[in-house]
């Protein structure tokens, strides 16, 4: 009798991002595949050079402020900011993890225009379609 075993993909684990050689937690078994999604971040026109400030909004689990601190060989000061629970959970491990010395800052919260308070869902989302699966609704509020 032939077994099969088949490991169910767990973001609580860490995945190489291909292409880029690191290994992360939270990410998609589709962004993992596809690193080009990160290269996108960097075309020609976006430069980085060592002791710049960066800011990542909307930070998810951290690819971009990864990805600047790696091209600036750590010397660059980040500012992340993610609302998400889970996605800042991700987000403080991987820069914690992979980057313990840089000059990092997170912060638990959305960024908008004005202040003030507004829906904002998480939950695992349909690329296609749009429609939302397992669909939860937090209110953040914005600063």
């Amino acid at each position: 009798m032939l077994v099969l075993r088949h490991r169910l993909w767990n973001p609580d684990d860490p995945h190489e991002v291909h292409g880029i050689g690191i290994h992360v937690y939270g990410i998609s078994r589709y962004v993992a595949r596809y690193p080009q999604l990160t290269d996108d971040y960097f075309s020609p026109g976006f430069e980085f050079h060592p002791g710049m400030t960066v800011l990542d909004i909307g930070a998810i689990i951290g690819l971009f402020a990864l990805q600047v601190l790696r091209r600036c060989e750590g010397n660059a000061r980040v500012l992340a900011f993610e609302p998400a629970p889970q996605n800042f959970a991700y987000l403080e491990r991987n820069l914690a993890e992979l980057w313990p010395d840089a000059d990092v800052q997170i912060f638990r919260c959305a960024v908008a225009s004005a202040s003030g308070e507004a829906t904002f869902t998480t939950g695992r989302e349909c690329q296609r379609c749009r429609r939302s699966r397992a669909r939860r609704r937090n209110t953040i509020r914005m600063r």
